[in-house]
């Protein structure tokens, strides 16, 4: 029997709230701790070929994620070892890079012992701040899976096999409480088992789908106070493999709330 508990959500999977107060605080007011977290289901369907009916299966999905602003521009991944860092002025444009494990977990099983997951990157997000509300997004991310185990059948995997993505969007705040986001991001391998991963999958994806530091911005947000939104996800994404001649296409919907204090 094997059991895995993570301790730390992924950066990706992390919500923005909406009004002035809640977005500047992040990354610039010492002391304000965000939790984060929102529930749903994600279906996922499959193509070989020609054959339209596929296999499918739909699963729950949830996030849930905690930062910390250590300074004004400093924010730290709670309980994770990663940090981002806020170049430039808000309302005109900003440079967030992320560093660090931003996922892990832990577990066990009789057969391969004590077990440890987790994923290593580093995420870049700038923003451009245009008039009416509007903000331009664009993001680079590159990051890896890790994996340990302690039992005789060890089965352990560092950073050999990086995953690289683009993203671009806009943000729109019509009032001071409502943010809507909206973005398109590219992903495709560049390592596998540290080769060059000359026939991977790309994988389009379209919806709430950036991140900004610790946060990924929701489809839409909702902020019902000073310390709490309302925040909604939505996401498709279509993974494809032209030599293998197959696709898989998985949506994602989840309903949540953001605190600060």
């Amino acid at each position: 029997m094997r059991k895995i508990l993570t301790a730390s959500a992924a950066i990706g999977l992390c919500l923005a709230a909406t009004s002035p107060a809640l977005a500047d605080s992040d990354l610039r007011v010492r002391g304000r701790t965000f939790a984060q977290g929102a529930i749903g289901v994600g279906q996922t369907s499959y193509q070989v070929g020609m054959d339209l009916s596929g296999q499918s299966s739909t699963d729950p999905a949830a996030l849930l994620i905690m930062s910390y602003a250590l300074s004004e521009r400093w924010s730290w991944l709670i309980p994770s070892p990663a940090l981002a860092y806020r170049f430039g002025t808000a309302g005109e444009r900003e440079l967030v890079p992320a560093l660090g494990l931003f996922t892990w977990g832990l577990g066990y099983s009789s057969v391969e012992g004590t077990i440890f997951q987790g994923t290593l990157g580093s995420r870049t997000a700038y923003r451009e701040y245009l008039d009416n509300g509007l903000t331009v997004n664009l993001g680079l991310h590159l990051d890896s899976p890790l994996s340990w185990t302690s039992g005789q059948l060890r089965k352990d995997s560092g950073p050999d096999s990086w995953r690289s993505s683009l993203s671009a969007g806009l943000s729109w705040s019509p009032s001071e409480r409502v943010e809507l986001n909206l973005g398109a991001e590219w992903a495709r391998p560049v390592l596998l088992d540290g080769a060059l991963a000359d026939d991977a999958a790309t994988t389009w994806s379209f919806g709430s789908v950036q991140t900004v530091g610790f946060r990924r911005l929701p489809l839409l947000s909702y902020a019902t106070s000073e310390h709490w939104s309302i925040d909604g996800y939505a996401e498709l994404s279509v993974r494809s493999r032209e030599d293998a001649n197959e696709q898989r296409v998985r949506q994602v919907y989840l309903l949540g709330a953001t605190w600060s204090r």
